[in-house]
C-alpha cells in the first residue's frame, strides 16, 4: 500500500525486487516484477501474485505526468517516491539489505510505503 499520494493525477508505479538481482537494486530495467496502478483515496495498491519465499525489496513512485519515469532535475526527485521499510535516503537510494522484507511464499504481506516528496 502506497500512502501520501499528494493529488489523483498519473498513476503509482511499483517495482519490486527478489534478493537474486539485490545487486542491481534500483536499477531500472532489472526489477523482477513492476506494475502501474490507478491512485485511490490517496494511495495506491500494488499487488504482486505468485511469488515463491525469499526476501524481497520494493521502490515505488508517484508517476504524476504518466510518461512511466521516475522524472528528476539535475539529479533531483520531482515526483513522490518511495522505499520497504520507509527508508528515507539522504544522499543516495538504500540498499536492498536497508529495504528487505520477507516473504514466506503464501497468504498476503502487506507492506506500508509512505511517499516522500521533496
Amino acid at each position: 500500500v502506497v500512502n501520501g499520494v499528494r493529488n489523483h493525477k498519473g498513476s503509482v508505479i511499483c517495482s519490486l525486487w527478489s534478493a537474486a538481482a539485490a545487486a542491481e537494486f534500483t536499477i531500472v530495467g532489472t526489477e523482477t516484477r513492476k506494475i502501474s496502478v490507478p491512485i485511490e483515496d490517496g494511495k495506491g495498491v500494488c499487488e504482486f501474485k505468485g511469488l515463491t519465499a525469499g526476501a524481497y525489496a520494493a521502490t515505488v513512485f508517484h508517476d504524476e505526468n504518466g510518461n512511466g519515469k521516475f522524472d528528476r532535475r539535475f539529479g533531483y526527485p520531482r515526483e513522490g517516491y518511495g522505499f520497504d521499510n520507509n527508508v528515507n535516503p539522504m544522499i543516495k537510494a538504500p540498499s536492498f539489505a536497508q529495504c528487505e522484507v520477507y516473504y514466506a511464499g503464501k497468504g498476503v504481506l502487506a507492506v506500508s510505503i509512505d511517499l516522500i516528496y521533496r
